[in-house]
């Protein structure tokens, strides 16, 4: 499990479209978990945290594990569906101490390629500029999600129903 996801706060039609998928689906989720809270939330963006004396390969693997299984549970709305494409872009988040940096997950077909590995840093909660490029980065991840994420599980959602 990780820390923390970013979910899709559904609006009127695309939560009626994930209420009728769940109700049709085994699991009853649109997630890789059964946890209430993102049950029919779609969460595309994970973030695994670790103090100073945490690992940051723990950190990594937790949110591989937790990707691979996202990457799973999408891969079986799609088949449903007949959705022959890969699986969208995510943006995973590690943070250790106060140092967030992103990396992507990227669909490789039969596996799930983690791009910039802590490369990538895009603010610090340790200083008042580097809390501001966090809010920034946050805020360009919202977008992402309200636009081009919201679009794309809509349109899997809605042909996995259309085929079911």
């Amino acid at each position: 499990m990780v820390d923390f996801a970013l979910t899709l706060e559904p609006d009127v039609s695309l939560m009626c479209t994930i209420k009728q998928y769940t109700r049709l689906s085994a699991d009853g989720t649109i997630n890789q978990t059964s946890y209430f809270p993102l049950k029919n939330c779609p969460a595309p963006v994970f973030i695994e945290t670790k103090t100073a004396s945490g690992n940051l390969d723990t950190s990594s693997v937790q949110l591989g594990v937790w990707i691979a299984a996202w990457h799973a549970s999408l891969r079986s709305i799609m088949t449903r569906g007949g959705v022959q494409e890969q699986i969208i872009t995510v943006p995973l988040i590690q943070v250790l101490e106060g140092s967030w940096t992103v990396m992507y997950a990227v669909d490789a077909g039969d596996s799930v390629k983690i791009l910039y590995s802590g490369q990538v840093i895009i603010g610090s909660s340790d200083s008042s500029m580097g809390m501001y490029q966090l809010q920034a980065a946050l805020n360009a991840i919202v977008k992402w999600m309200e636009g081009p994420f919201r679009t794309w599980i809509t349109r899997v959602l809605t042909t996995a129903l259309q085929q079911g």
